[in-house]
């Protein structure tokens, strides 16, 4: 939208607007169509496998996904990891469903699906800073200095230290 710097007058009423529209319809879709995904999602997973709720997966995917994306999309703030592991644990209740399990082994579809979201969450960003790095052929943002250990006649001192700063 650079467009907008060209009208200086009124060409923030766009951007602004477009923001206003995408958080609006974010909000109604979780409002309106599956309230169980406002929010992270993890307190909602927790209930569930305590068995305190129920887990409507077909409404919550694509909900907490549309929504996630016009959220975001808006610019408004909005975490990886408690999306990610809700939708994990959807995803592990549909295949639950479709290969008709147990309570108990849907219970454990629901957990493993949403440790596969939380795992998601933390290596996309991983995975992204390697390839990056591999493609780019760029050092790391900062580098760790590898120090030696030190040596066993040391130690009585970093029990003195420990006992100090306690």
């Amino acid at each position: 939208m650079a467009w907008a710097h060209r009208y200086p007058a009124w060409g923030w009423l766009l951007p602004t607007l477009f923001g206003a529209a995408g958080a609006g319809l974010a909000v109604y879709l979780v409002n309106s169509l599956a309230p169980e995904t406002a929010g992270s999602g993890i307190p909602h997973l927790k209930a569930i496998l305590y068995r305190l709720r129920s887990l409507r997966w077909r409404r919550i995917l694509p909900i907490k996904f549309f929504g996630g994306v016009f959220a975001i999309g808006s610019g408004l703030a909005l975490g990886r990891e408690g999306p990610t592991v809700q939708m994990g644990g959807a995803v592990g209740a549909a295949v639950a469903e479709w290969l008709k399990v147990t309570p108990r082994e849907r219970q454990t579809l629901i957990a493993a699906g949403a440790g596969a979201g939380l795992a998601a969450a933390f290596l996309a960003s991983t995975t992204a800073d390697v390839v990056t790095q591999s493609l780019t052929n760029q050092l790391p943002v900062f580098h760790v200095a590898a120090h030696p250990a030190p040596s066993l006649v040391a130690l009585p001192a970093f029990l003195v230290l420990g006992l100090v700063t306690k």
